[in-house]
């Protein structure tokens, strides 16, 4: 099996090639939150493609939620939709989506059963389902899944 750079890497250096600003736009296309403020995008955002889409994920400052827009682009812009997760407690800002035999997971952190004081982290692994809109079920801890159409 191929590692994960290689698996990526003409993708990765086609797109360094031309780093351009993200924009984040909500359903009447104004633009939501930019790279350009550094108060938008706290760490770890994280893109993925899936049918055809590009779905951009992340986490903003003094936020503990995981939230994603799709584009048509890798370099957006993209329209948001709405949160991947909601933890129960701590951050949850880093993150990954993979697919893996076919099925869909996001990989994250968070200190459920914790005390949240702490810089301890616990990893999630939970399976992520996308609805035929393209949009993708919220997943609270413990794996609770909220449609919201």
């Amino acid at each position: 099996m191929d590692t994960i750079v290689e698996m990526f890497a003409d993708d990765i250096l086609e797109l360094a090639e031309d780093l351009k600003e993200i924009k984040i736009l909500d359903e009447q296309g104004a633009v939501m939150l930019s790279s350009n403020n550094y108060k938008s995008f706290f760490e770890a955002s994280w893109i993925h493609k899936y049918n055809g889409k590009f779905y951009f994920s992340y986490s903003i400052q003094d936020s503990n939620f995981i939230f994603y827009a799709i584009g048509d682009s890798p370099y957006g812009s993209f329209t948001y939709k709405g949160r991947i997760f909601n933890p129960f407690a701590g951050r949850a800002v880093y993150h990954s989506i993979y697919e893996v035999d076919n099925e869909w997971y996001l990989f994250c952190h968070n200190s459920t059963f914790l005390n949240p004081i702490q810089d301890l982290r616990n990893i999630n692994l939970t399976k992520i389902d996308y609805m035929k809109n393209g949009k993708i079920v919220t997943i609270d801890s413990y794996g609770i899944r909220r449609i919201n159409e």
